[in-house]
């Protein structure tokens, strides 16, 4: 979660804002000030806070953030899979810090561990409901994990 805060302030009065990630639309106000909280996935993302006037002058303030975490590409989570099935993750540091190690957890046991910022591999478990954690760590020791509850048939 991201908190993104403007204010426009344009000489004239601001009738609309809107906040875009990656050229897609994720909140709009008729206010000129504005905070509000956003989900976005760990990566890097170009986040542009935009306001319209009263005669229609358009402004922008573009930056482009690094949220940091764990993503899993692969099982979906809540997804019914076979024994033996391709997991597939990523993960990202914030700025100023490296991913150092990605593991994955079965039923909280190590099953799979790299010293990388993705793993792709294959994962043999035994049918029936299990509880998977991807977790990176980064040079500075932070932990980053993402649950994916997976049902194996």
């Amino acid at each position: 979660t991201v908190q993104v805060a403007a204010t426009a302030a344009a000489g004239r009065t601001i009738t609309f804002s809107r906040i875009y990630v990656d050229n897609v639309s994720q909140y709009a106000t008729a206010s000129p000030s504005y905070s509000t909280s956003l989900s976005l996935l760990p990566g890097n993302h170009r986040v542009v806070a935009q306001a319209w006037d009263n005669t229609g002058a358009i402004y922008r303030a573009p930056i482009t953030i690094g949220v940091a975490g764990v993503v899993v590409a692969s099982p979906a989570a809540g997804s019914t899979i076979a024994q033996s099935s391709q997991w597939s993750a990523s993960a990202q540091a914030p700025a100023g810090r490296t991913i150092t190690t990605l593991q994955i957890y079965v039923d909280n046991s190590l099953k799979s561990s790299v010293k990388s910022t993705s793993i792709n591999t294959s994962l043999t478990m035994s049918a029936g409901q299990h509880s998977v954690v991807v977790q990176a760590w980064d040079n500075t020791g932070a932990v980053y994990k993402t649950p994916v509850a997976v049902t194996v048939k």
